[in-house]
Order: C-alpha cells, then sequence, then structure tokens
C-alpha cells in the first residue's frame, strides 16, 4: 500500500517518489508513521539538488525516510476546510482521521503547487462546454454540486486550503470556465483562483475585500498576481 509522490519539474510532471504509511496506522491518518524514498531515477538524476527535493527535510538521495507522522509536504496536498468537506461527501466518509488515506488518494491529484498524488491525478478528462461566469458567481458555494449535475469534472477546484469556498478554474479560448485540470494546458487561455466570502455577513464580506492590499505587496516584490 504506497501511493506515487509527482513533482512538476524541467516542463513536466514526473515521478519523484513513495510515500507508504503503516497500514496498522491507517486510522490515525496524519498522525500515523509510514516511510518516504525517492525513485531511483529520479534520484539519480535529482540528487543533492536541493531544488529537485519534495521538501526541505528530505534531500534527494537513496535513503528510506522513516517518520512518525506523515511528511509535512503530504498535508499541503490533503484537501482541507471546504474542499475537505466536499470530498467527505462525495466518496461517503466519515470525516476523521481514518479518512485521510482515502482523500489522499483521491483528493491530491490537483492542488495548488508543484506536487500531486499520481494515484489521485489518474482520471479521464469530461468533454464539456464549460460554464459562464455568472455559473459561478451565483452559485456560490454550491457551484461545485452544480457543476457535478451538468457532467462536468470539479474535482481539481476543490483543492485550495481553506475554510472560505475558493476554486481553481480555468477558462479556454472562448471565454468559458472549468474545473482546474479538466482542460489539457494546451486549450487553457488563462488560470484563476476564484474566491468567495465565508460567511454572507458584511464582516465577511470586509475580511475578502481586505485581501486586495496584500496581492499589492506582493505585487511590489516582483510577483504575479491577482
Amino acid at each position: 500500500m504506497k501511493c506515487t509522490v509527482e513533482i512538476f519539474l524541467d516542463g513536466y510532471w514526473q515521478k519523484a517518489g513513495f510515500f507508504e504509511p503503516d497500514e496498522s496506522q491507517l486510522n490515525l491518518g496524519v498522525g500515523g508513521s509510514g516511510r518516504f524514498d525517492y525513485d531511483i531515477d529520479y534520484a539519480v538524476n535529482y540528487i543533492d539538488q536541493p531544488y529537485c527535493q519534495v521538501g526541505s527535510r528530505y534531500p534527494v538521495n537513496f535513503e528510506l525516510y522513516r517518520e512518525s507522522t506523515w511528511p509535512a509536504f503530504l498535508l499541503d496536498l490533503l484537501p482541507s476546510g471546504a474542499g475537505r468537506r466536499v470530498w467527505i461527501k462525495r466518496l461517503g466518509l466519515v470525516d476523521n482521521e481514518s479518512a485521510d488515506w482515502h482523500l489522499l488518494l483521491k483528493g491530491a491529484g490537483n492542488p495548488p503547487g508543484n506536487l500531486r498524488i499520481r494515484e489521485a491525478s489518474e482520471r479521464s478528462l469530461v468533454d464539456h462546454p464549460g460554464f459562464a461566469k455568472n455559473d459561478i458567481v451565483n452559485r456560490h458555494e454550491d457551484f461545485i454540486e452544480y457543476a457535478e449535475k451538468n457532467g462536468a469534472l470539479v474535482a481539481g477546484a476543490t483543492d485550495v486550503q481553506g475554510e472560505a469556498p475558493k476554486f481553481l478554474m480555468n477558462q479556454d479560448c472562448r471565454g468559458k470556465w472549468h474545473a482546474d485540470g479538466a482542460l489539457p494546458d494546451s486549450n487553457v487561455e488563462k488560470f484563476w483562483l476564484i474566491k468567495f466570502p465565508r460567511g454572507t455577513t458584511d464582516q465577511d464580506r470586509l475580511i475578502l475585500k481586505n485581501e486586495a492590499p496584500y496581492y499589492k505587496v506582493a505585487g511590489s516584490f516582483g510577483l504575479r498576481t491577482g
């Protein structure tokens, strides 16, 4: 029982290594022990190159890393907040520690960042015409359920972390919107992160509104932001 950790490096997704949880501690979820090791070919190609590591504590080499809890980089891949609730419902799981392994295998295929779980990413693309902007805005946090009922692939739209509903979406050349991961990259015109207030109060809306200045600060450091 193991999963394959992939990394986006040198312009494509490639196999970096493997994580294997201890079966006797699966009920502990991320608190259970496990092992990580790099793929041999990956280690040969990128040994001792820091920018190719999956995490700061895991230099690229031929060692077997044994941990008393799951490596921290896996926690970044797990759906959380609103995304976790959607996946729990979709998979028919009880929301406790024993669900973590199933969520990793099913819901960690399209997270933001340069790591993913291969088993979670292996799904067929769905031929769907896409949605108009109003479909997303008007449906708010119910957009995921609405999109699924209309035959769209939306798994990748729920992987962004946090409590507030937010979706990774792509626009095609016709201006239609799709969940991130539903289209081949060659068909994507723009990439978006769409975020809504976590609630319906004025304070919830103000919190979201006040994020805008932080994007300006990030932009002043040379980062590309909305």
